[in-house]
């Protein structure tokens, strides 16, 4: 906990520097609790590996495996 009683979360990350910022990516892999913070990151990179403890203490172990650039598109039927 920090000194305003709020908890945590604890991370070491291997990062690879890139053009754009891809934190997001770990962000919504990893980070459930953080899903709507609007976290800026000091440079822009992707994470390729983290270990750390979440707010709740669990460990979390994450690893990108491949990432692709994907156009979505939904269609919600009337």
């Amino acid at each position: 906990m920090n000194n305003k009683n709020k908890k945590v979360a604890k991370y070491k990350f291997i990062i690879k520097e890139t053009e754009k910022s891809y934190f997001s990516v770990f962000r919504l892999s990893a980070l459930e609790t953080q899903l709507y913070n609007r976290m800026k990151s000091p440079m822009n990179f992707i994470v390729l590996e983290a270990k750390g403890t979440n707010i709740s203490g669990r460990f979390v172990k994450y690893k990108l495996e491949s990432i692709e650039d994907i156009d979505l598109d939904i269609t919600i039927p009337e």
